[in-house]
């Protein structure tokens, strides 16, 4: 009954807000003191911690943008040129940290998701199941940014959403909410919105159209295929 309350809230609310666009920049964070399983030795224990604070460091730097109209929304990862010093490891991590390997378009009308990426210098296309997430939209309420957001949550994820802006987009996949996700956190991963821009401009959202078109399962053959070379 709640979940019905706030998808006619949606509704309400997108009439007046139809002709807006957006963008949003988000930050992410990794919690570096959260609890290991007791059966991991200490040297491995400190590794991870050692490895968590290197990409930490990374994404200081680094800015995860989202542009939407009331249609389609497009994020992609801002970063600044890669330093040569730091491990291609902890950058693929920084850039999956914020989900945002390569871009994310996401099509209301379509109900479609498109990732597209690049594999070893080619271009692909994904097609992602389209909002497979399931959300339990609580009673918690917050502030971020100047917003009243909502709290909802699905197995070990969370979201805080604001409905007073009405679109069902957020960071990377996240979405399905009656309002643009400005939190979500997931295990020691936290995504979080640090500036909003809204226009009464209709933005252009351009939809990726280059590289070979394949659904997940092919990409997952693809990588037990080849999984030496494969880095999707």
């Amino acid at each position: 009954m709640k979940y019905i309350f706030y998808l006619l809230l949606l509704c309400v609310s997108f009439a007046t807000f139809s002709q807006q666009s957006g963008q949003v920049v988000y930050k992410v964070s990794l919690e570096t003191n959260t609890p290991f399983d007791s059966q991991l030795d200490k040297k491995m224990m400190e590794h991870i911690r050692q490895e968590e604070k290197k990409v930490n460091a990374i994404l200081e730097d680094y800015r995860f943008v989202l542009d939407f109209n009331s249609i389609e929304s497009l994020y992609h990862l801002e970063a600044p040129m890669p330093d040569e010093t730091v491990s291609s490891i902890n950058l693929f991590s920084a850039k999956m940290a914020g989900g945002a390997d390569g871009v994310i378009y996401r099509n209301l009308s379509k109900k479609e998701m498109i990732n597209q990426f690049d594999d070893n210098g080619n271009l692909v296309r994904m097609i992602i199941p389209y909002d497979k997430v399931k959300w339990k939209i609580t009673k918690e309420t917050d502030t971020i940014l100047g917003y009243r957001v909502i709290k909802a949550i699905s197995e070990k994820k969370e979201a805080w959403f604001a409905p007073g802006i009405p679109v069902p987009f957020g960071p990377s996949q996240i979405g399905n909410l009656p309002g643009l996700v400005l939190k979500y956190k997931i295990k020691i991963r936290t995504v979080y919105a640090v500036e909003i821009k809204l226009s009464n401009k209709l933005k252009e959202i351009k939809q990726p159209i280059e590289g070979e078109l394949l659904t997940e399962e092919e990409v997952q053959r693809r990588y037990r295929a080849n999984d030496s070379t494969y880095q999707k």
